[in-house]
């Protein structure tokens, strides 16, 4: 470089300095002649500093660097404020910094520019076309410069056609979505089956309901029952059951509870109370036929409700309340129940922890005999006890300590799944922590295990969720000592994804071997008509 940097620097800040303490923007000619002479530097060092700035900010302006090129066009106009090249190239810089952001203060410094440049050049044609490009061009971002704008020009075409298709075709397939959810909702795909097992006197038995829609409005539910036998797997009988309005298919019968021979299905909120007999389909009891059957409700009854504790709630159609059972045939007035309810408070539950071991046949145990008090539902269960209340428990009988070798023979974290009089299925836990796995383990009244089984051991999906789950989905119902379970809310995991399937199996109580196992989806069970003798 032929000028000294350091002169330089001293010319260059002299000349910031006179140019702050001047109202113009720029300085004359006059003004850097003066400076020239007071710092006793030569004209033509500055003149080759002048083509030093020109030439890096032309190159950075070349390939992209707007900032850069700015910086050296603003130190060349500093040495030569009437530079046609400066001023075109700092208007040339800003007009791409506003292409790419937008920004008004880049347009206006680019406009402001472009003019000084014709004002000096009036014959700068590069100016006038960058005053033109500002005025005719919006406003508008734009990642490529202007010698690639002929190249993407077909690019920007397509980006703004799929700008405005994109929001159709999403609301296209919303659309389709919508009509087939809605669809679903309320005139659900024909063939949704439905399964429940029920124990009769002759053996255990299965109702699958398959409902078709009508092709015409009102598209209720055709409604078929198929009642067969869970064994033999031979059709006992097939009902058209009358459709519900309003009634999905995957609802049909779901609630429905066995009282004696038949299956009650009440709704008290629809008004709906219907019983039918478990082998035959055969209505067995309803709204009129319970009225005619006790003179409390010959008055005729308005709704059924069914009460947790097992007894109808009846309201009659002159709102009156009764409370009936249908094994005792006892009608109750609302102040006879409330009494019995009171009564039946306070009453003894054996709670079952029997030992693991089942090669000792000989130990009976029963742990504890709790009196159970029934509370309301807005009282929160204690997490801890005081020491005085537990002393107290323990000098009544109904709390007793026991060693840490006599709790090493224990369930760990017992659950009843099912019991009766003569045995219990248990769900347990393998060990406290992520590690345990949760057991299924059948004792009988005289503490011994019958059979206890794990999840490696079983591979039917209704047993599996009965193991694994807090709250399983599922109803029984025994014969002799087959014990049958129902679902139709099965998960099961496939490569893909998960689906919800129908399953009913038939568990030996004594051994814990499956019997017999239906589903329609998973097992592809199909049932047969009998051969007609």
């Amino acid at each position: 470089m032929a000028y000294s940097e350091e002169d330089l620097q001293k010319y260059l800040r002299k000349a910031q300095e006179v140019l702050n303490s001047k109202k113009e923007n720029q300085l004359s000619e006059t003004d850097l002649n003066e400076i020239v002479q007071d710092l006793g530097l030569n004209i033509e060092e500055i003149a080759q500093a002048r083509e030093d700035y020109l030439t890096r900010g032309t190159t950075h302006l070349n390939f992209g660097n707007y900032a850069e090129a700015i910086g050296e066009f603003e130190q060349l106009l500093l040495l030569s404020p009437n530079h046609p090249k400066g001023l075109y190239g700092l208007a040339k810089a800003y007009l791409e910094k506003w292409k790419n952001h937008g920004k008004k203060a880049d347009k206006e410094k680019a406009l402001q520019y472009a003019n000084q440049c014709i004002e000096v050049a009036p014959d700068y044609k590069a100016a006038y076309k960058v005053i033109s490009t500002l005025k005719h061009k919006p406003t508008k971002k734009n990642s490529v410069s202007q010698q690639n704008n002929s190249r993407n020009s077909h690019h920007k075409k397509t980006t703004s056609l799929r700008t405005y298709l994109t929001p159709i075709t999403v609301f296209i397939v919303m659309t389709i979505g919508v009509f087939v959810g809605m669809k679903n909702v309320f005139y659900p795909p024909a063939k949704i089956q439905q399964y429940r097992v029920g124990a009769t006197k002759d053996g255990l038995v299965i109702w699958q309901i398959t409902s078709e829609k009508h092709r015409k409005k009102p598209y209720y539910r055709d409604i078929k029952l198929t009642i067969a036998d869970a064994t033999t797997k031979k059709i006992l009988r097939e009902v058209a059951i009358p459709p519900r309005k309003g009634v999905r298919g995957n609802q049909l019968w779901r609630n429905c509870r066995q009282l004696g021979d038949s299956f009650y299905y009440i709704n008290g909120i629809k008004g709906i109370f219907v019983a039918r007999h478990l082998r035959t389909g055969k209505i067995t009891n309803s709204k009129e036929m319970l009225a005619k059957s006790f003179k409390e409700l010959n008055g005729g009854i308005s709704k059924v409700r069914l009460d947790r504790s097992g007894w109808l709630e009846v309201t009659t159609k002159q709102g009156l309340r009764y409370w009936l059972n249908l094994e005792s045939k006892k009608v109750l007035n609302q102040p006879q129940y409330y009494e019995l309810r009171r009564a039946r408070f306070n009453r003894i539950k054996r709670w079952w922890q029997v030992p693991r071991q089942s090669n000792n046949k000989e130990r009976k145990v029963v742990l504890l005999e709790v009196q159970e008090k029934m509370q309301g539902y807005r009282q929160k269960r204690m997490n801890s006890i005081w020491p005085a209340h537990l002393q107290k428990k323990l000098n009544s009988g109904r709390v007793k300590v026991m060693t840490p070798l006599d709790k090493a023979s224990y369930f760990l974290m017992p659950k009843l799944v099912y019991g009766n009089d003569d045995l219990a299925v248990i769900r347990y836990k393998t060990e406290v922590g992520t590690n345990g796995k949760y057991r299924l383990s059948c004792v009988d009244k005289a503490g011994s295990v019958l059979w206890d089984k794990g999840p490696e051991e079983v591979n039917n999906p209704l047993v599996l969720h009965l193991m694994n789950s807090h709250k399983p989905n599922v109803y029984f119902a025994q014969y002799k000592n087959t014990l049958g379970m129902s679902s139709i809310h099965i998960r099961v995991k496939e490569k893909r994804r998960s689906r919800y399937v129908e399953v009913a199996v038939g568990l030996d109580l004594t051994t814990g071997r499956l019997v017999w196992a239906h589903s329609p989806t998973l097992y592809k069970t199909k049932f047969e008509k009998q051969k007609s003798k």
